[in-house]
């Protein structure tokens, strides 16, 4: 090969290196399954066709990891070869061009074993052949397409579950990755996550909205691929955690299914363990306390404290609690029964009722400031803060746009929000989906709480101008009325402000507000 290497250098001042083959194959098609070095002697002269594509779809990339030559792929990548570019027999839906080719090649330079050589030969880009999640945030910085399929259909996050790379599967999901996308043979993430029984994995994909319905070629749900006795292994858990989020059983044709999955069974899978309430903890506790050095009681003192009955617990603040959540859920899935009206007696005399004309006026005039006093109503969204515990919010915002089938932003006059409340009620305003706004929060998680507190601002208001806009105004949004709460922390005490996007009452009803308290007051 090192011949080889001196025969090119000594050809290449004599040949025209953009020349294509009968097959539509370049120079850089042959390199690909040779060595870097040739890679490298043809680069440091033109990289003119390097992601071209012959005859039979395929990039001298593509052919590099067909050949499983994992120095070659390198040697093409940081010659700048385009990782977005899909090979003939994938479709062409997710087949999108990067623009940042150079900077993944800058990546690589600096990182240059942080990827799976193995995993080269099934194709991809450098996100199904990466093993952490800070080389897939840094080359998705760099814009390797999320969605980009391998040889075998596959995208990086079926790579990931495969693998069993949670932290991965959560990067990739946290910058919008498709969950549902199939492969060649039909499968999901989810699919893959079932067969290798991956419970955390299986919980994660769920979280984030997979479908769990969904079939392979073979016709098989991932409902069907578990349960198929109660032997407690992670298939019990796995059902237990598909049949408590609504998985539908097969079919009643369906005869051969197992019984966790059959049309006429029962069996839903065992629960995971149930983790201790306060109050055990609270008397191993005590326990422990009475068993520290200096202070050890005498047996019958033990058994008495093991045969302890346990204090009664008044549940009716939590039963409130989910009896407003239910009647809150209600709104939306209980169904609308128009009452019909009342039947008259058989014996009843039927009388003409004539409406006169001053009688239907009222009633239009009535009619009209119904109208009127319901445009005057307005529906109001208050978001709280408490940091990453935002993500409550985000789902249960979820499950409403679930059941009453309409976007969030649609259903609601104005939002209003304090901290982590305030950023989701801005995403929302500016467009973006509940979905988007969870993986928002998940990059937020990473990329602002940086160090240890409290965190540099930087960090949060380039999350912000990201994903919101660096140069939106609150004016910019016409709808809805958005009302975020803030603080003046650069005097004393602290002011109130109010970040808003209508009028204020007082501009509206004419009060002068002093902006300027007397210092003695």
């Amino acid at each position: 090969m090192s011949a080889n290497a001196e025969m090119v250098k000594t050809l290449l001042p004599l040949c025209k290196i953009d020349h294509l083959d009968n097959n539509s194959s370049s120079v850089y098609h042959y390199a690909a399954s040779t060595t870097k070095d040739i890679i490298n002697i043809l680069a440091a002269k033109s990289t003119v066709n390097m992601n071209h594509c012959n005859s039979d779809g395929y990039t001298p990339l593509h052919l590099a990891c067909l050949a499983d030559k994992p120095e070659c792929v390198k040697a093409l990548l940081l010659a700048g070869a385009d990782v977005n570019i899909s090979a003939r027999n994938i479709s062409a839906i997710y087949n999108k061009k990067t623009e940042h080719a150079s900077s993944v090649a800058e990546f690589l330079q600096t990182n240059p074993n942080k990827l799976v050589t193995q995993d080269m030969k099934h194709g991809g880009t450098p996100l199904h052949w990466s093993s952490s999640r800070e080389v897939i945030e840094a080359l998705i910085e760099r814009g390797t397409d999320v969605n980009a399929l391998n040889f075998d259909g596959r995208t990086a996050l079926h790579i990931m579950v495969a693998r069993n790379r949670l932290d991965c599967c959560v990067a990739l999901l946290a910058h919008e990755a498709e969950i549902d996308l199939r492969d060649k043979d039909g499968n999901t993430p989810l699919h893959l996550a079932v067969e290798k029984k991956l419970v955390p994995i299986v919980q994660c994909l769920v979280v984030f909205g997979c479908d769990i319905n969904m079939k392979n070629k073979e016709g098989k749900t991932p409902r069907h691929m578990v349960g198929k006795d109660a032997s407690g292994s992670n298939d019990d858990m796995i059902l237990y955690i598909l049949h408590s989020v609504g998985a539908k059983r097969c079919p009643p044709a369906s005869t051969k299914c197992p019984i966790g999955c059959n049309a006429t069974g029962t069996y839903n899978g065992i629960p995971p363990a149930t983790p201790e309430s306060p109050e055990s903890r609270e008397h191993i506790q005590q326990m422990l306390a009475s068993t520290a050095r200096g202070n050890r009681p005498s047996l019958s003192k033990c058994k008495d404290l093991l045969e302890k009955q346990q204090q009664i617990v008044d549940t009716t603040p939590v039963q409130k609690g989910q009896s407003v959540m239910d009647a809150l859920l209600g709104m939306f899935s209980s169904k609308v029964v128009k009452a019909e009206p009342p039947l008259s007696p058989p014996d009843a005399p039927l009388i003409d009722i004539e409406m006169t004309s001053a009688e239907a006026e009222d009633k239009e005039t009535a009619s009209a400031q119904t109208e009127e006093e319901q445009e005057k109503r307005g529906r109001l969204l208050c978001l709280d803060g408490g940091g990453i515990r935002g993500l409550v919010l985000v789902q249960m915002l979820l499950e409403m746009e679930k059941l009453s089938q309409t976007p969030i932003s649609h259903m609601f006059d104005w939002m209003a929000g304090t901290s982590t409340g305030g950023i989701l009620a801005l995403g929302l305003a500016a467009g973006k989906t509940m979905r988007q706004c969870m993986c928002l929060y998940l990059r937020m998680k990473d990329q602002a709480f940086v160090g240890s507190r409290p965190y540099p601002s930087e960090y949060l208001e380039n999350v912000l101008k990201e994903n919101l806009g660096e140069f939106t105004v609150m004016a910019d949004i016409v709808a809805p009325k958005i009302m975020v709460t803030g603080v003046m922390a650069d005097r004393k005490p602290v002011d109130l402000h109010l970040f808003r996007n209508y009028k204020s009452a007082s501009d509206i009803l004419g009060i002068v507000t002093p902006t300027n308290i007397d210092e003695d007051f």
